[in-house]
This record gives C-alpha cells, sequence and structure tokens, in this order.
C-alpha cells in the first residue's frame, strides 16, 4: 500500500494537467472562431445626389469662370434633385444646371441627368446629359437616353408649334423632374418685343422603366 499510494497520485495528478490542457486548448479554439463571426461589418452608404455633384465638381466638370463659385440653390437629397448657377468660363454667360439622378437601376449603376441653361436676358435650354456612374468613373450615355430620332422628332413638333406660335421664340425643353422620376418634353417660347410667350406645351415624356426611359406621346396629340 505505501508504494501503490504515490503511483495513484502521480497518475490522478497527471490525468488532471492532461484535461486542463485539452480544455485550455478547446477555449482558444473557440475564441479564434468566435472572433471571426464578431468583426464588424463596414457598409456601403449609398451616395445621394450631392455625393455625384461633388465628384463632377472635384473633376473639374464644370467649366467655371476664374475666381467665381457654384452657388447652390436647390439642394433636395430625399429626390435626387439639386440645381446651382456659375459663370461659365468661356462665355463668361450665367449658366443654371439641374440635376438628377436615378438609382436602384436593374444594372446597379446610378444614372445622373443634368440640364443646363445659358442665361442673359432669358435663358437657352441645351440637351439633357446623362452620365452613368460605376465608382469613381462616370460614363456619357446621352445618346442612349436623349438619342437621334428623338431629337429629330421634337424638331418636328417644334416646327409645327412654331406656325401657330406668332410674336415668340419657341424652342423644346426636356424638363427633368423634381420629384418622381419621369422627364417632361416640352415647348416653351420667349416674348419678342414685348409680346407675351405662347402657351408652354406637353408633346412627350420620357417614361422611366428602371433601368433607362420609354418615349410615351401624350393622348390627343
Amino acid at each position: 500500500m505505501k508504494t501503490t499510494l504515490p503511483l495513484l497520485t502521480i497518475f490522478m495528478v497527471g490525468a488532471f494537467l492532461l484535461n486542463s490542457c485539452s480544455n485550455q486548448s478547446n477555449k482558444e479554439h473557440t475564441t479564434e472562431n468566435d472572433s471571426t463571426h464578431t468583426n464588424p461589418i463596414t457598409e456601403v452608404k449609398p451616395k445621394t445626389i450631392r455625393d455625384y455633384f461633388q465628384q463632377l465638381k472635384a473633376q473639374n466638370y464644370f467649366q467655371v469662370a476664374k475666381d467665381s463659385k457654384i452657388k447652390l440653390d436647390t439642394l433636395d437629397i430625399a429626390n435626387g434633385f439639386m440645381q446651382v448657377s456659375y459663370n461659365d468660363a468661356e462665355a463668361e454667360i450665367l449658366i443654371k444646371a439641374t440635376l438628377v439622378f436615378w438609382n436602384k437601376r436593374k444594372s446597379g449603376k446610378d444614372l445622373v441627368g443634368i440640364l443646363f441653361r445659358q442665361c442673359t436676358t432669358n435663358c437657352t435650354f441645351k440637351d439633357p446629359v446623362f452620365l452613368e456612374f460605376e465608382g469613381d468613373h462616370y460614363q456619357n450615355v446621352s445618346s442612349i437616353h436623349y438619342p437621334n430620332n428623338l431629337k429629330a422628332y421634337l424638331k418636328r413638333r417644334l416646327t409645327d408649334y412654331t406656325k401657330t406660335c406668332k410674336g415668340a421664340s419657341p424652342f423644346n425643353a426636356a424638363l427633368l423632374p423634381q420629384q418622381g422620376t419621369d422627364i417632361q418634353l416640352v415647348i416653351m417660347s420667349h416674348g419678342n418685343y414685348g409680346n407675351p410667350p405662347c402657351p408652354q406645351a406637353l408633346i412627350g415624356v420620357l417614361k422611366y422603366t428602371g433601368e433607362g426611359f420609354t418615349f410615351i406621346e401624350p393622348v390627343g396629340n
């Protein structure tokens, strides 16, 4: 009995130490596995119309005259709409720009529409510009969303309208939406020599499809 008791004690101590090492190893392994699941997930914040404007501004998209700044006139982030104005670097006249963006498109790329107006006594409307954004890059896709055959149609409608609009200067305009997603295509006019402008006429709608636009002619036209 005197010889077996120490051996039994040694055996029990050894088993205890072995079990402790095994538990510690499992604990370390569990902790390591748990840490892989507790790392915070960084969420990508959706961009707003202001973000795209700042990107274009940083890339010198707007040709601003020296010693002139871009003035913010309207900002509606919830509806993706903003208006700015500045003095043009080349023409040295006032430029008013309307910016609208369409997101959640099927392609995953955001689309920004820009309407420029050159203003002196009256404002001259330019054709809208469409830019498709992917990361820090953008591509001009105006020919897709405002193609030449649509321009030709609008020009023909303007010619017909001019025959009935006397004493004014009619022109085509694409009105980007301040709310909603559709673009109104209208004929507007400036009055000449004190004559009032002619009534505005709606000649078409570019209805947003979730990716691009479908032209719809108003009923009765």
